[in-house]
C-alpha cells in the first residue's frame, strides 16, 4: 500500500499541471534524496506543528525540529553526502549513522545502557520539578485557577481569577513514583496494569 502511494505521488508530481508546461518544479523533488522526503510514508511518524507551536518555540529548538523532520541535521551520513566527512559509519557498531540510528537504533549503545542513561538523565530533571511542586504547601483556596477572557477595551472584573496550583492545588496528599534506578511498579491502588510509565502522580483523597 505504501509503495503504491509513493509511486502515485511521484508520477503525479512529474506530470505537473498544464499551466506550467506539464511539469512542476516539485516534480524533480521525488528524485532528490533529502528534499524529496515529503513523498515517503514508510516508517514515518506523523508530527503536527501548529503556528502556535512555531511562535512559542525558541529559535534553536525550532531549527532543530525542522532540520530533524527533514533529516538535514549534521549526522555522519549527511556529512559524508555533503562532502564534509569521509566516514558515514557509527564509531560504536560500524553501521551507517543517520539521525534515527543516533537516537535509538545503535545495538552497541543499547547493550551498553547508553539509551537508558540518557532517558534517566531527562527523567530525573522532570521528576525533580514535579517533586518540588508536589511538596509545596497547598493554597488556602484549593479551587482550580482560571483565566478570564475579556473583550477588547474592557477591563477584567476583580475577584474573577481563583488562586491555585492547577491540579496539584486540589489536594494535599499527592504521591509520586518515577522509573529511576529501580524498576517502578505501577500503584495497584490507581490501576492494575503491566505497563511501565516514566512517572505517576496520584492523590488518594482526590480519587476517593
Amino acid at each position: 500500500m505504501g509503495n503504491s502511494r509513493q509511486r502515485s505521488a511521484k508520477e503525479a508530481s512529474k506530470k505537473g499541471s498544464p499551466s506550467d508546461g506539464g511539469r512542476l518544479k516539485n516534480g524533480k523533488s521525488s528524485s532528490i534524496k533529502k528534499q524529496g522526503r515529503w513523498v515517503i510514508w514508510e516508517a514515518a511518524r506523523q508530527r503536527k506543528v501548529t503556528w502556535n507551536d512555531i511562535w512559542s518555540m525558541e529559535p534553536d529548538r525550532l531549527q532543530f525540529l525542522l532540520r530533524s523532520e527533514y533529516d538535514v541535521l549534521p549526522s555522519p551520513t549527511n556529512l559524508a553526502v555533503w562532502g564534509l566527512s569521509d566516514d558515514p559509519n557509527c564509531k560504536l557498531c560500524g553501521k551507517p549513522t543517520n539521525f534515527e540510528h543516533i537516537l535509538s537504533s545503535c545495538s552497541v549503545a543499547l547493550s551498553e545502557g547508553r539509551y537508558t542513561w540518557r532517558h534517566d538523565q531527562i527523567l530525573s530533571v522532570l521528576a525533580d520539578s514535579f517533586e518540588k511542586a508536589r511538596k509545596r504547601p497547598p493554597p488556602k483556596d484549593k479551587r482550580l485557577k482560571f483565566i478570564n477572557v475579556v473583550r477588547a477595551g474592557e477591563r477584567e472584573k476583580s475577584g474573577g481569577t481563583l488562586e491555585g496550583r492547577g491540579l496539584l492545588g486540589t489536594a494535599g496528599d499527592w504521591q509520586m513514583r518515577a522509573d529511576l534506578k529501580t524498576r517502578m511498579q505501577f500503584p495497584t491502588k490507581v490501576a492494575s496494569t503491566y505497563k511501565r510509565p516514566d512517572e505517576v502522580i496520584w492523590s488518594p483523597s482526590y480519587w476517593s
